[in-house]
């Protein structure tokens, strides 16, 4: 008998382990019983074998396959069989006479696929009826191999003409099917061919065609069509990332040869998600996905008790706690209790301790500096590796942000706002209520494991029931790996805590470990090994393995990034108990639900309309998954400028303080700054990817991500809009007025929402997609700084130093690098790997100084600036030489300007007074 808690739950462990080991076998042995005793017999005639013949004999319960080459075709017994495949098999002419009269018997289907055979030439489509033609030409107008990238992708479009119910086909959500490089054009259809799936060439611009994809006719005595045409090339030769291998690993090609087979000889089809081989889940893995929901849910309600259980006894031994600030102690006897107060000062010669805006910029200094040196292995990777080696399909990582993008609104609605509860309400009590400040961060782990219970059951369990009968079935898997790999949802809590304690440079090295390094290193392991286990099972395939490797690469990530924090945390001599204990009140917890909801009330909207988003891309968008990888591929590029996110989140605690001991010069200076260095960063790093974008992603990733090349340029106009929007949301957080977030955020995404509808039906391109962004956040812009400057405070803009000089050196810092891309990419090198990296270093790692110098010799700066630069610069650690040279670069601009000092702060002297008081009251807690 097992006695031990530990050594049972871990027996149960293992058994929930080995039963989801054993999904897959299971699952086919379950529906074995239920097959259909009648199967149909099939004669596959081809010289390749590869994914379509796996496709079509992969459900062996209702299919039987029997192969022949093209040099032993024998029709002898033809009459035995059910359906014939042609797969790029060219015939004789008695073979095709035989062949044709053969298909006009009730119940005997003809699947003729397209090759480089067949267009040469071939007596096959006319003898059966598809056209007169006998001669036909791909789609570049010439026979090619597949060692040529032709010219035009071929996307599917359906017949708008047809109803759903007229063909199972239709039923395939035909939009989500990636581009097709090599298929024959077969002009001249006669009347009696219906042409189900027709070509439209990607572009830009996107053009339709009449050339079909997919056409069936009716032969003799049978009630429907039964002889269909593929016009791609599914043979294996094209079974790669250059030809038509994403085709051929779409989630619903075994779906397309199967029903293809079937109803060609009259037979009933399943729907997509009923299908037993359909990669959705299926009955036993709805019962494991329910066992673990069960489990989670016993394990984290005894956890909690457990904690609860222990309140009295933490409280009988917090008299040993105490706070260490020099070398006299503060002592705490309860937490809970008011805490004995004596005047403390904090040691000067520790800037850290000081309070001012040099904090911040010396955070982003050092995140910035180690970011750039992270963006080197980071942009090799998503920029080259994963793209070219590891996951070249862009289906893959479409199906990764599609599911990233679903969630995001759920979770977030989920989380109402606690993350920002924790940043603010423990930098408004840590000065003078340390314990109380903990309890905010207690509230955050405990909300995020039971909210995560609720989001399993709904999105795990009954999202496995469901997901499965939707359009998006095809990614119902992800959704729930998705949504298992989310718990326990409390990850980030150290990140938030450093944040909530103005520690911006361990924040902002969290930020940076998460972003650049841990996810993408994680990654880099799972995606092979995840796309190297399904490449063999037919069910899913590489694309599919791939898809979850990125899931997995990210849970990993965080998890690391968990342990990597909690580590950093301890480094401060702070105790782990504070963080998961349970000693947060009934009011604590209320007066988060209120800031929080509020606050998540207007945010959700964001990543609801980012839902909106992927579901009209999805419908509006052909080849949809692939363009939203394209997509991806730039809007991951393009979010490095919005690390400027993380300057601006770090004012909160700096806001919240100042509002709090209505420090109304501290406000204004810190707002000031936050304005002026939002401006320098983001008009940099938007000039240095305006200038190298494209030339960059075509270089690093290849041709065939050009389309995310293309959105470069407005992912920049809309990323020089974003520092606005991001402050006025902390604007409105620190001085506890989240409705009018709320009110801005569902102005900006009320106007994204109808503008996504409008363009996306007129443009039928992801551009309209970034041009509501555009004209979205800046209306969100305008509305919210108004309501900053009359509602909350309003502050000197300095408009000179704040954006003026910045845009002139951007300016300048374009040109510069346009110049560089002439000589590099038109003159020597071309569009290529070494080119792009060429352009990434001088971007990246020389340009930030000669903008530096640019912004110091067009007065961006006064004494006083560009003094609190030098103190910031001096306190990074690590990547101090850099910030130094930074500062120096300023100071050399400075030193030459006829504008220098010109445009002064007003404000600082008032400022800095201000913060000195502070100062004085400040208290380092450290609780054991």
């Amino acid at each position: 008998m097992l006695k031990s808690k530990k050594m049972r739950m871990f027996v149960i462990s293992c058994l929930i382990i080995c039963v989801i080991a054993g999904i897959q076998n299971l699952n086919i042995d379950l529906f074995k019983a239920s097959a259909s005793e009648t199967k149909t017999d099939v004669l596959y005639i081809s010289d390749s074998m590869g994914r379509t013949f796996s496709a079509i004999e992969l459900d062996q319960q209702t299919i039987s396959v029997t192969t022949q080459t093209t040099d032993s075709v024998s029709f002898s017994n033809l009459d035995d069989f059910d359906v014939v495949v042609l797969n790029d098999a060219n015939l004789t002419q008695p073979q095709i006479s035989t062949l044709s009269a053969w298909t006009d018997v009730n119940g005997n289907g003809l699947i003729i696929i397209m090759g480089s055979n067949l267009t040469e030439g071939n007596q096959i489509l006319s003898s059966v009826g598809f056209t007169d033609e006998t001669v036909f030409e791909n789609n570049t107008g010439e026979i090619s191999d597949e060692t040529e990238l032709n010219e035009k992708k071929g996307l599917s479009r359906v017949n708008k003409d047809l109803d759903k119910s007229e063909s199972p086909i239709l039923s395939i959500v035909w939009n989500t099917a990636p581009e097709t490089f090599y298929f024959s054009l077969i002009p001249n259809l006669k009347d009696d061919v219906t042409t189900y799936i027709s070509m439209t060439w990607m572009g830009p611009p996107v053009e339709d065609t009449n050339y079909p994809l997919i056409a069936g006719l009716k032969k003799g005595a049978n009630s429907g069509p039964n002889v269909y045409l593929f016009a791609g090339w599914f043979q294996e030769q094209f079974d790669s990332i250059d030809a038509n291998e994403h085709m051929m690993i779409w989630p619903y090609f075994n779906y397309l040869m199967y029903i293809s087979v079937q109803i060609s000889t009259g037979n009933n089809v399943p729907e997509y998600g009923e299908w037993q081989y359909s990669p959705v889940p299926h009955l036993v893995d709805k019962i494991v996905l329910g066992l673990i929901v069960l489990c989670t849910l016993i394990g984290s309600v005894v956890l909690y008790k457990r904690v609860s259980r222990n309140k009295e006894r933490y409280k009988e031994v917090s008299e040993d706690m105490f706070v260490k600030e020099t070398s006299e102690p503060i002592s705490i006897d309860k937490i809970g209790e008011k805490i004995e107060k004596e005047e403390i000062y904090v040691e000067k010669s520790d800037d850290w301790e000081v309070i001012g805006f040099h904090r911040q910029i010396s955070g982003f200094l050092k995140l910035f500096f180690v970011m750039v040196l992270l963006l080197i292995p980071q942009l090799l990777v998503s920029s080259i590796i994963m793209p070219r080696f590891l996951n070249p399909y862009p289906q893959a990582k479409g199906w990764y942000s599609y599911t990233l993008r679903f969630f995001e609104a759920i979770w977030l609605v989920f989380d109402l706002g606690f993350n920002y509860a924790i940043t603010k309400f423990f930098a408004q009590h840590r000065l003078e209520r340390p314990a109380k400040a903990f309890h905010y961060v207690q509230l955050f782990i405990w909300w995020e494991v039971f909210s995560g219970i609720i989001q399993l059951f709904m999105f795990t369990f009954m999202g496995s029931i469901f997901f499965p009968l939707t359009d998006f079935s095809y990614l119902s898997w992800m959704f729930i790996i998705h949504s298992l790999i989310q718990f326990p949802g409390f990850y980030l809590v150290f990140q938030y805590f450093f944040q909530g304690n103005q520690r911006s440079d361990f924040h902002m090295i969290a930020f940076a470990l998460q972003y650049f390094v841990l996810r993408m290193l994680l990654q880099v392991i799972t995606v092979p090994i995840f796309k190297g286990i399904y490449n063999n099972k037919v069910m899913y395939g590489p694309a599919f393995g791939a898809g979850v490797g990125l899931l997995i690469g990210q849970l990993l990530g965080d998890v690391a990034l968990f342990l990597i924090t909690m580590k950093m945390y301890k480094g401060l001599d702070l105790p782990l108990k504070p963080i998961f204990r349970a000693d947060f009140s009934k009011d604590e917890f209320i007066e988060t639900i209120k800031f929080g909801g509020k606050m998540v009330l207007g945010e959700m909207w964001v990543p609801l309309v980012w839902l909106l988003q992927v579901y009209l891309v999805g419908i509006f968008l052909p080849n949809s998954s692939a363009q939203q990888g394209y997509f991806e591929l730039a809007f991951e590029i393009s979010t490095i400028p919005q690390a400027i996110a993380l300057l601006m989140h770090s004012m909160l605690g700096s806001l919240t303080e100042a509002h709090e001991y209505k420090k109304k010069n501290l406000l204004n200076y810190t707002s000031f700054n936050g304005t002026k260095w939002g401006s320098i960063w983001t008009f940099y790093l938007c000039a240095v990817f305006w200038a190298i974008g494209r030339e960059f992603i075509i270089g690093a990733s290849g041709p065939n991500w050009e389309p995310a090349a293309i959105l470069i340029p407005y992912l920049m106009i809309y990323r020089m809009l974003g520092p606005f929007s991001w402050q006025s949301d902390f604007e409105f957080a620190s001085a506890n007025k989240p409705i009018y977030a709320g009110i801005s955020w569902i102005i900006e995404q009320g106007i994204r929402a109808v503008l996504l509808f409008v363009l996306l039906i007129n443009m039928n391109s992801m551009v309209a997609v970034v041009l509501a962004y555009i004209f979205a956040i800046g209306a969100k812009d305008i509305v919210a700084l108004i309501i900053v400057r009359k509602k909350i405070h309003k502050w000197d803009w300095n408009a000179w130093q704040a954006f003026v000089a910045p845009i002139l050196s951007a300016i300048m810092l374009f040109i510069i690098l346009r110049g560089l891309v002439f000589i590099f990419v038109d003159l020597l090198l071309g569009e290529g790997i070494l080119s792009a990296m060429i352009l990434f270093i001088f971007g990246l790692f020389i340009m930030e100084h000669i903008f530096s110098f640019f912004v110091g010799l067009f007065g961006g700066y006064d004494e006083n600036t560009l003094k609190d630069l030098e103190r910031a610069a001096n306190m990074v650690t690590g990547v101090g030489f850099l910030a130094r040279l930074y500062y120096k670069s300023a100071a050399l601009g400075a030193k030459i300007s006829p504008l220098h000092n010109r445009f002064k702060v007003e404000m600082y002297e008032a400022a800095q007074k201000e913060a000195e008081e502070l100062t004085q009251i400040k208290k380092k807690i450290v609780i054991e």
